[in-house]
Formats: structure tokens, C-alpha cells, sequence
């Protein structure tokens, strides 16, 4: 089924770009979930650029409707003032003052540390000690994958991490694979990029690695073939997640973290501090980041 949507989809694609002389491929709906389709589209041509956006499911038709209506109605007064989304953190945000009450019961309760001072250094060293640690920051991600601020986070190269979430935090099939968060800069060390890096922002691609990724970012990677669907992130899109994965790579030299949706499976991802709290205290996560504390669990 996979080899014939695959061949069905990129036949198709090929098509429009036939029939349209279109180079930006801008693809939603269902099948734009299946990052595999989506590589094979990124290899048709050097000249051709895919962009699937943060939320490629059925939500895009109701987009698209929208869209649809705002430029037959007001193309011409206002078509000029349609922008670009600059990143995907469009959900809740995290109410701080609702936070620090959550959050006193663990300065008294001896089995916690919690730290106030250099929380991203502090969570990149236990990270470094293969550790895993739980980020609930800022807005809320929209679409469908957990781009930092609603993730589980990981040593990239430690592949019995996997095993680690799989079976005590996530409670999920073994075989299901992760994903890796990478600032821009350091993303052509780890991946051979088929398309612009604005493609790789929301987890909507896949890439094969290089020599070098496929050393340090096992666990994020598919053990078939290799292959990786990479959240990378562009200048200015999130600064402080960035900021805890280079304080990561300043410990280990690798410039990554594995990242998955901050949930239990089968259900939602975290949407407030008392969702947060709850996983942490019932699973195997080793530490809680929040906007202005970690939670460390002591061992």
C-alpha cells in the first residue's frame, strides 16, 4: 500500500508540475500526512520545493475554504496583507501565575529539586546523563506534531532511550519512530535536504542522514532505512528551545535532541500545567522544564 500511494502521489504531482510549470508544491490533506510520500515528492527535481504545512489533515480543507473565500471576496483591497506563518506555536499559552501555585507543593516535598537558575544549562547537563526530561514552555504547537514546547525530550544517541520511553512514559508500540529537533545551522551535518530547510520545520518531510547523523542521532532515526523526520529550526522560531539544544551540544558535541509529543498514547498532549504534572509524577520522566523552574526528580 505504501509503494503504491507513493508511486499514485508523486505520478500525480509530477503531472501538475507538467501541466502548471509550478517549482513551490504546496501539498495538505490526509495523504500529506505520510512523511515517505513526501521525501519522494522533495526528490522529483532540484528545481522543485515541497512545503507541507504544521497541520497537512483533513483541518487543511477547512483552511483552504477560508483562504478560498478571503481572496474572492477581497482580493483586491487587501491580498497584499496575506502573509506567511512564521512558525506553528499559535496554541494556549502557559499561564505562569497558575504555574507557580501548581508548583509549590514540590518545593517542600523531598523527593524534588526544583531550580530557578540557568533551567536550560541545568536540564542540557541532565539530558547529557541520558536522562529524560518533559518541556512544557510558552504556546501550545499547532498541527500535528510536538515541536518543543509540548515534548519529551532525549539524548539523541542513546538508543536504548527508545526502549526507555516506549515502555515506562509513552506506553507505545516499540517499533513507532521519533524525531529529532535541530537548529538551521547545524542541519546539513545531520541530513541530505532534498528541499529549502523551511520544509523540515514542522515534522511534515522526511530526510536520509549523513555519515555523521546517522552516529549521533540513532534514536531518532528510522533503523530501516535510516531516514529521520526532522523538526529544524529556523532562525528566530523558537530561541529558547534552541537554546537548551545548543547548551545540549556544548555538553556532547551534538547539536539534537530525540523529541516526541509530551502525552501518554493514545491520548492528547499536555495542555496545562496540571496535565504536565500529572505525567510527570506517574511515568519515568527525570525532569519537569517549565517557563521558570525545573523539576528534577531526586535520585
Amino acid at each position: 500500500m505504501q509503494s503504491y500511494a507513493d508511486d499514485l502521489t508523486v505520478r500525480w504531482v509530477k503531472n501538475c508540475i507538467k501541466k502548471t510549470k509550478a517549482k513551490n508544491i504546496c501539498l495538505a490533506g490526509g495523504v500529506a500526512m505520510n512523511v515517505k510520500i513526501n521525501m519522494s515528492i522533495s526528490k522529483i527535481s532540484k528545481n522543485v520545493n515541497l512545503f507541507v504545512p504544521p497541520s497537512p489533515n483533513d483541518t487543511s480543507q477547512a483552511m483552504g475554504a477560508c483562504y478560498g473565500y478571503y481572496l474572492s471576496e477581497y482580493k483586491k483591497t487587501i491580498l497584499n496583507k496575506i502573509k506567511p506563518i512564521k512558525h506553528a506555536y499559535l496554541g494556549p499559552k502557559v499561564n505562569l501565575t497558575i504555574n507557580e501555585k501548581k508548583i509549590k507543593k514540590f518545593y517542600i516535598n523531598k523527593k524534588y529539586l526544583v531550580i530557578k537558575k540557568k533551567i536550560n544549562y541545568v536540564a542540557a547537563k541532565i539530558l547529557a546523563d541520558n536522562k529524560i526530561v518533559a518541556r512544557f514552555c510558552g504556546n501550545a504547537e499547532f498541527g500535528a506534531r510536538a515541536l518543543g514546547n509540548r515534548s519529551i525530550l532525549a539524548n539523541p544517541k542513546n538508543n536504548f532511550i527508545k526502549k526507555i520511553i516506549n515502555e515506562s512514559v509513552k506506553n507505545r508500540d516499540f517499533w513507532m519512530p521519533f524525531a529529532a529537533s535541530v537548529p538551521a545551522k547545524f542541519s546539513k551535518r545531520y541530513f541530505k535536504m532534498d528541499c529549502d530547510i523551511k520544509s523540515y520545520s514542522y515534522m511534515t518531510n522526511c530526510v536520509k542522514a549523513t555519515d555523521e547523523g546517522k552516529n549521533k542521532l540513532t534514536a531518532a532515526l528510522h533503523p530501516y532505512d535510516d531516514t529521520c523526520r526532522p523538526q529544524i529550526i529556523a532562525n528566530g522560531q523558537n530561541d529558547v528551545y534552541e537554546n537548551l539544544i545548543i547548551e545540549f551540544g556544548k555538553i556532547t558535541g551534538i547539536y539534537a535532541l530525540l523529541n516526541t509529543s509530551f502525552n501518554l498514547h493514545g491520548h492528547p498532549i499536555v495542555n496545562s500545567i496540571n496535565d504536565a504534572v500529572d505525567i510527570f509524577e506517574k511515568s519515568n520522566i527525570d525532569a519537569l522544564l517549565l517557563p521558570r523552574h525545573l523539576i528534577v526528580k531526586k535520585q
